[in-house]
């Protein structure tokens, strides 16, 4: 009796003890799987975290967070006003004069797609759309349409770069400095009075500008009004238009500036016989600008603009108080 129970004690002991081992040999499985699995996870999650989708108008485009071979066809003023400087861009982007400063390390390509290869980008960044499908098969390319408002295109380059602190600073600091210039403006050019802005100097053929190209900076930075004229005649989606010289009477305002080559190009606009019946030409209320340099549209430029023209009407009112 005793040594079946004896016998009997030790086969219960045993099958305890092989299933004990049982369930740890388990347990060590599953952590080390455990373990393997959230390695894999978060190896996964690194890779993952060096790019991201944004969102654009040719739908979600996956591109790197943090870009080191930046290049731009139409927006280098842009990048740069980002503190980002582009590794090639289009050179015509480049010569605004606002934009000097900032030229040197950067490779210039035209309508080169090898060009664009070559630089090795790791970002394209088109206001192109005829060129987007090219440059996405090179990079992840965005297409910001080139027909925003600038504060609207700064938004999107601050979504794409993660850059939405940056990006109002700078405009905080850009609307300071355009209200002071406004401002300034504003106490020499009354409401009541009109500004016009034309293009080609005294020619036959005379560009007249709304609140588009040259004119930006006059009618939406300053603030300065257009005769009603202008406003009635001007297409907001094509703001300029080409007038002969018999014209201008219906279209000068109490001021007016001209923008002319000014390294080649001034005029003596009371000898020309339809400019000097204008009111602005005999009120020395006439300016040239230099055609150029106005011709560009990023916000460093802009600035540039508003603040070199506001200097421009200040030197003119001491001239003419002599």
């Amino acid at each position: 009796m005793n040594k079946k129970t004896k016998s009997s004690m030790m086969t219960t002991l045993l099958l305890c003890f092989t299933l004990l081992l049982s369930a740890c040999s388990g347990n060590a499985m599953n952590t080390t799987n455990n373990g393997e699995t959230k390695a894999a996870t978060n190896q996964a999650a690194e890779v993952q975290s060096t790019t991201k989708i944004v969102s654009t108008v040719k739908g979600d485009v996956e591109i790197p967070v943090d870009p080191k071979r930046v290049v731009t066809d139409t927006y280098p003023g842009f990048l740069l006003t980002l503190g980002i400087k582009p590794v090639g861009t289009q050179e015509l982007y480049m010569k605004s004069p606002y934009l000097k400063d900032y030229n040197e390390g950067i490779t210039y390509f035209e309508d080169s797609l090898e060009a664009v290869v070559d630089l090795k980008p790791d970002l394209i960044i088109t206001g192109d759309e005829k060129k987007y499908e090219a440059f996405s098969k090179i990079a992840p390319t965005v297409l910001i349409p080139f027909t925003l408002e600038m504060d609207e295109t700064l938004e999107e380059f601050s979504r794409i770069f993660d850059k939405e602190e940056d990006v109002k600073a700078w405009l905080d600091d850009y609307h300071q400095r355009v209200a002071k210039a406004k401002q300034t403006v504003q106490n020499i050019i009354s409401k009541d009075q009109t500004v016009t802005i034309l293009a080609g100097g005294a020619k036959n053929d005379i560009t007249l500008y709304g609140n588009g190209y040259t004119g930006r900076s006059f009618y939406d930075g300053l603030g300065l009004t257009p005769p009603l004229k202008v406003i009635n005649d001007m297409d907001p989606e094509k703001p300029w238009l080409q007038l002969s010289p018999e014209l201008l009477t219906e279209y000068a305002g109490d001021y007016i500036f001209v923008a002319v080559d000014k390294a080649t190009e001034t005029y003596d606009y009371k000898s020309e016989p339809v400019w000097k019946t204008l009111d602005a030409v005999q009120n020395d209320q006439i300016f040239e600008i230099d055609g150029w340099s106005f011709w560009f549209s990023d916000p460093i430029s802009i600035l540039g603009q508003i603040e070199e023209v506001t200097e421009m009407i200040v030197q003119q009112v001491k001239k003419n108080k002599r």
